[in-house]
């Protein structure tokens, strides 16, 4: 194969293979397959359903007073409810505003504090918009999208463990003799059994076992 067809060949392959991403990618968009209004006392509420992994961005304007969802590789098959007669919100509206972005977009009639929480999480996600009367001041506040019931801690649980001691010596070998005939095995040996807790015993040429302070059981373990 001469070099030229080789990179003939090649540069076909590439762009052969750049749209098949484009349109894996593009062809598995999230959704927002609901979007209905919730109680909220004297604010309003919105309540968004969305199939996919898409999070919400929650955006605030001025000049009208706006706020604004936006969903990045997200289309949209919910129908809006009608907002007519709101003393809070008086325009509803949603649609792409790029190609990979979907917007909802709410004009108000004045300053509000809005609230944006996570439901649920998962395959399909569900989020509450809530909006409350506020001043501009609450207006310019963001509120971060958290979990509105995060399932507890769990306690930490320390488990208990056993700290092997190998006195050194023992048997035959009785290591040094001291001045009054006191033998290094038998000092090293006092220092293992003083220790507390689980104490190993050992002997050359036997198995080292476990033996439990409080019940007297044993169990062999691997000697090193």
């Amino acid at each position: 194969m001469t070099p030229f067809r080789f990179l003939f060949l090649s540069l076909t392959l590439l762009l052969l293979a750049v749209p098949i991403r484009v349109s894996a990618a593009a062809a598995d968009p999230s959704v927002v397959t609901s979007i209905t209004r919730s109680g909220a006392g004297d604010g309003f509420g919105l309540d968004i359903e969305v199939d996919g992994n898409a999070k919400p961005k929650l955006v605030l304007l001025r000049h009208p007073y706006r706020v604004a969802l936006d969903f990045d590789e997200t289309l949209s098959a919910a129908k809006l409810p009608s907002v007519a007669g709101d003393s809070l919100v008086r325009d509803l509206r949603h649609g792409l505003i790029s190609t990979d972005r979907y917007r909802l977009i709410l004009t108000l009639n004045g300053p509000a504090r809005p609230d944006l929480t996570m439901v649920s999480d998962g395959p399909v996600s569900r989020y509450a918009l809530r909006l409350k009367p506020g001043s501009d001041e609450a207006f310019t506040v963001a509120t971060a999208i958290v979990p509105s019931a995060a399932p507890p801690a769990k306690p930490e649980v320390r488990k208990p463990f056993i700290v092997v001691l190998d006195p050194g010596h023992g048997g035959i070998d009785k290591g040094a003799t001291g001045e009054n005939g006191t033998e290094e095995k038998a000092v090293n040996l006092a220092f293992g059994m003083g220790s507390g807790g689980s104490t190993a015993l050992i002997s050359p040429g036997r198995r080292l076992e476990r033996r439990h302070p409080r019940n007297g059981s044993r169990r062999p373990v691997s000697q090193s």
